[in-house]
């Protein structure tokens, strides 16, 4: 309706009567899948792009150490240690 008067009338005062927002107005959905693609690699030493499965395994190697009762933020430690450049969010899962 506010495309058929727009050309009479300010699309923004139409806008105000309908009580309708300009952003709505101009709103087009985009298809596809939202947000950034996960990351496939890790970054460790001097720039050297190792997969994260190798990352896991490392993770996996820390917790089966004996008396080994760490959280998400000593195994972020014991990696950075190791030379990864990692966040601690990716530990948490």
């Amino acid at each position: 309706m506010i495309m058929r008067y727009k050309e009479r009338i300010s699309v923004d005062k139409l806008c105000k009567w309908a009580e309708l927002a300009k952003s709505s107005l101009y709103y087009r959905v985009q298809l596809g899948q939202r947000g950034i693609k996960p990351s496939t690699h890790t970054i460790i030493g001097n720039n050297a792009l190792v997969e994260n499965n190798l990352v896991v395994d490392q993770i996996r190697a820390v917790l089966t150490m004996n008396y080994c009762i760490y959280g998400y933020r000593k195994i972020t430690e014991e990696l950075r240690d190791l030379e990864y450049l990692i966040n601690k969010k990716r530990c948490i899962a």
